[in-house]
């Protein structure tokens, strides 16, 4: 029998929307050319990473501006090929002007020196019966005095529609199964933030 994958939200999504598509990221896998979109928002992800990180106080939105461009700097040293999707330097600006405007947005969907989160960008994994191992990074864990647990997702695109919102579902029902095999504990609530329209969607899990 071949060796079963791992997969991660995205690659499972990938299978229940076009089984060739998985094919040809997960087993083919084929190179995907890097987007200027895809790196905002990973830079973003570290900067509310490293927000969180700080004592309460100082979790402003003047603080995350900051935290820009050390992020850049850290994730471009990572991987410096990455400079290669920006023509000049007039597109990093627009760059940082676009994912400062995100972080803005943020700070209007909740006021983070109020929050303390359980965990950040946590790493989760569980392998099932069958020996496929199912595995993703959750954005943010919330648990609230009472125990109810919630599961934060940062989106830098735009909400959509309603009925375009199937992706975005199934990847946090994803997570939640994975954080229940993992702690035995039920998730009480879904949080999609939505920074590209300063929007902010709950779900409870069924």
């Amino acid at each position: 029998m071949a060796e079963l994958i791992s997969l991660s939200p995205s690659r499972a999504n990938d299978f229940v929307q076009c089984p060739l598509k998985f094919r040809f990221r997960s087993i083919d896998k084929l190179p995907e050319p890097p987007s200027q979109a895809a790196f905002r928002g990973t830079v973003v992800h570290s900067v509310l990473e490293k927000l969180f990180e700080l004592p309460a106080p100082q979790r402003t939105q003047e603080v995350a501006e900051s935290l820009l461009r050390p992020s850049w700097d850290e994730l471009v040293e990572k991987d410096p090929a990455v400079l290669e999707i920006f023509g000049d330097e007039g597109e990093k600006e627009t760059f940082f002007t676009t994912a400062g405007k995100l972080l803005q947005a943020y700070f209007t969907l909740e006021f983070p020196e109020h929050l303390e989160p359980d965990e950040t960008e946590k790493y989760v994994r569980t392998r099932l019966d069958s020996g496929l191992e199912l595995r993703g990074f959750i954005d943010r864990v919330d648990v609230a005095p009472g125990g109810e647990k919630r599961l934060v997702d940062y989106k830098t695109g735009k909400q959509p529609k309603p009925q375009y919102g199937r992706e975005a579902h199934f990847q946090m029902g994803f997570y939640a199964l994975v954080e229940y095999r993992l702690t035995g504990e039920l998730v009480h609530t879904l949080q999609l933030m939505y920074l590209g329209r300063r929007a902010s969607s709950s779900l409870t899990p069924r």
